[in-house]
């Protein structure tokens, strides 16, 4: 029996926010066809605040609450860091549930991958700038990115993302 699995999309909103919106729109998509090894095993389904198909209903309760709910049922988090994230309480409590930190060590409760979205790579704190940190071409934060990137380029980050995210749900 397929799993169905998903994926807690944790980010601060700013005024770069259609990048980010474009950014998961195109993962999604990739999402909707899994290479082959993993197609059979589980489907990969977003969790994005915003998107009006996947986001949160206004009609269903608090956003907290909503909030709560997808951040139990998820199998794992993408963490979109800026420079507002680790001051954001929504954002702060929607990574307890993913990492915790002990004394000076991060553990992860499920595991997350972590980009930089808008700001300096220099910024990020722990936990979100070592082994969590998915890579961008050149150091760039996903806005820079996404911005000057050519639709090859964008389509290569998102299969690689993409097969991070199989790879790290087939452990599971």
């Amino acid at each position: 029996m397929k799993a169905d699995h998903l994926i807690f999309i944790s980010h601060k909103h700013h005024e770069a926010t259609s990048h980010t919106e474009e950014f998961v729109s195109h993962l999604e998509k990739s999402l909707s066809t899994l290479p082959s090894k993993y197609r059979d095993r589980f489907t990969l389904k977003l969790f994005f605040d915003a998107s009006p198909e996947n986001g949160f209903q206004a009609q269903g309760g608090f956003m907290q609450e909503q909030q709560d709910e997808k951040c139990e049922q998820a199998s794992m988090a993408i963490i979109l860091w800026n420079d507002g994230y680790e001051t954001s309480t929504p954002c702060l409590r929607e990574l307890s549930y993913f990492l915790k930190q002990e004394g000076t060590t991060w553990i992860e409760n499920k595991p997350s991958i972590n980009l930089l979205e808008h700001g300096r790579s220099q910024d990020m704190g722990e936990p979100y700038c070592n082994k969590w940190r998915f890579p961008i071409p050149d150091d760039q934060s996903l806005i820079a990115f996404w911005e000057h990137a050519s639709d090859s380029q964008k389509n290569k980050l998102i299969g690689n993302l993409r097969e991070t995210l199989c790879e790290t749900i087939s452990k599971l």
